[in-house]
């Protein structure tokens, strides 16, 4: 009988190790998790600051907007990086 009482603490104290290191590792994602998510958040209210000043094209109409579309498109540093 103490035999077995001896094998079942020991099986307890193998799976308590998992357990802990597995809600360590849980807690550390969670305070990953809230560390991007209030990074999202400054980049997001800094993205509204940056709707104010829009970016300007190099071009004045949709014609000359299309026409740098196309020369981007045939650029070949473009192609490889699709």
């Amino acid at each position: 009988m103490e035999k077995q009482l001896q094998e079942l603490s020991n099986q307890v104290t193998v799976l308590k190790r998992p357990i802990v290191k597995l809600t360590v590792d849980v807690e550390n994602i969670l305070t990953l998790l809230k560390t991007q998510v209030r990074t999202s958040a400054k980049t997001s209210s800094e993205d509204e600051e940056d709707d104010e000043n829009p970016i300007q094209l190099p071009c004045d109409s949709m014609e000359q907007f299309e026409q740098f579309n196309e020369n981007l498109r045939s650029n070949k540093k473009y192609k490889k990086k699709l």
